[in-house]
């Protein structure tokens, strides 16, 4: 934010979202895809990839451009389209991965709590009988 000389306010105005918003993910907290493509296209010239994970280039590198790529002006623009459409998408299907691993823990906690909550009921359905038992004796 501070490399673009932009403020959160603005930014939320020029994606479309809303300053808490802008502040949640800053602050690193969830947000939703929409709102980061939204983010990315208010930002073109940010990486993705450094977005989503802090790594690599802030900014989308051009790359070095072979010969045949600085023969061809049109040629080497789309190279560089494509170029930061694989960079994007890379940095996409790694928030995908992290989203996956994030439901598959959510899903192991809740096996867990499911066996725990059997274990309780069981419990009490066992001292519960006991205590018929007992009461009928």
């Amino acid at each position: 934010m501070e490399a673009e000389r932009i403020r959160p306010n603005t930014l939320a105005r020029q994606s479309g979202n809303s300053s808490t918003q802008i502040y949640n993910i800053l602050n690193g907290r969830k947000y939703g895809t929409d709102k980061l493509l939204q983010i990315i296209e208010a930002l073109p010239t940010m990486n993705i990839y450094w977005l989503l994970l802090g790594e690599g280039n802030m900014y989308i590198t051009q790359g070095t451009a072979t010969s045949a790529e600085t023969e061809n002006k049109g040629n080497s623009d789309e190279f560089l389209v494509l170029q930061k459409e694989i960079e994007n998408l890379q940095a996409m299907v790694k928030l995908q991965e992290m989203t996956i691993n994030a439901y598959k823990r959510s899903a192991d906690l809740a096996d867990t709590t499911l066996v725990d909550l059997k274990r309780i009921a069981t419990f009490y359905k066992d001292r519960f009988e006991e205590n018929n038992t007992t009461k009928s004796a």
